[in-house]
């Protein structure tokens, strides 16, 4: 009887924490046809996203040799970027990235945040 207690209490908790870590391993879910499109920012030709809501932190600290490129343009909140530098939300007058392994750091007003490589059909 003990067994099987311990047996369903271990169900129990396998069923509470497994679909709560499944989501770190999950493309973001980008509804098709409704014309959502998360922040994004072009780099090399590649396509980097923060999903909503976008966490600007402080404190962080890049050297200035770190940086890689600046934001310089951007298009409205429903388009892709096309061009490289170029996002699809407000930037201030410091916006800067830099490349961190696969991601990309990007400075926006002061605060940074992290971006990840889009790894989905942006046209489906």
């Amino acid at each position: 009887m003990k067994k099987l207690l311990i047996c369903i209490a271990c169900l129990m908790a396998a069923a509470i924490i497994i679909p709560s870590v499944m989501f770190l391993f999950q493309e973001p879910s980008v509804p098709s046809g409704t014309g959502y499109v998360p922040c994004a920012i072009m780099v090399d030709g590649d396509l980097y996203y923060a999903d909503l809501p976008v966490k600007w932190e402080t404190g962080i600290s890049v050297e200035a040799e770190r940086l890689n490129g600046r934001i310089t343009s951007s298009v409205h909140g429903s388009q892709w970027p096309t061009e490289d530098g170029q996002c699809n939300f407000m930037i201030g007058d410091d916006a800067a990235y830099a490349k961190v392994n696969r991601e990309l750091l990007v400075r926006n007003y002061g605060k940074w945040t992290i971006f990840t490589p889009v790894t989905w059909d942006i046209n489906e």
